[in-house]
């Protein structure tokens, strides 16, 4: 039976036992496992370069250049999907942190009366307190703050950095023995 097989295996033009040619290429197919794609691509590629019914070694030879080159673009496009992954989970974060600092940037331009600042002018800092006054015209927004050490100036919006809960110096502690303010 292994010799009729093998002999049916190798037809020149038509198989001698076509029943036993496919039987014997479906189980060297399946033997292989290839993908769908690399299937269809060793069919076509045998289509085009054979004229008669060809071995099975030469479909298999068809199949093994089908996969190599199936292969390397099946781990390309794999990979390709997790670099786009990895660059839209960097995308999201790189817009979560626009936004917060965009967020953060708008609450730190908007001042009231009653919100913690630090001076930022190193020429003169006077340290961090609190906006007892804003005044905007078209030149921009003068603040008239006192600060902790007990002065109070008016100065520009631009002068100064509004501070954000959390921050150091947004609390205000009351010094009992001084009965100065500290921040």
């Amino acid at each position: 039976m292994f010799v009729a097989e093998l002999v049916g295996a190798f037809p020149s033009g038509k198989p001698t036992d076509p029943e036993v040619y496919v039987k014997a290429l479906i189980a060297e197919v399946a033997a292989v496992d290839p993908i769908y794609v690399e299937i269809e691509t060793a069919v076509r590629a045998v289509r085009r370069k054979k004229t008669f019914l060809p071995a099975i070694a030469e479909v298999l030879a068809e199949i093994r250049n089908a996969e190599s080159i199936w292969g390397a673009r099946t781990d390309a496009i794999l990979e390709f999907g997790d670099d786009v992954d990895r660059m839209t989970r960097r995308v999201s974060e790189l817009r979560e942190a626009l936004d917060k600092r965009e967020r953060e940037r708008h609450e730190r331009s908007n001042f009231a009366v009653g919100d913690r600042v630090r001076h930022m002018r190193f020429s003169a800092n006077l340290g961090t307190g609190t906006v007892e006054h804003v005044e905007e015209d078209c030149l921009g927004v003068a603040l008239s703050v006192r600060f902790d050490g007990g002065t109070t100036k008016v100065v520009t919006g631009k002068e100064v950095q509004k501070l954000l809960p959390g921050e150091k110096g947004y609390a205000v502690e009351q010094c009992v023995q001084c009965n100065n303010v500290t921040g």
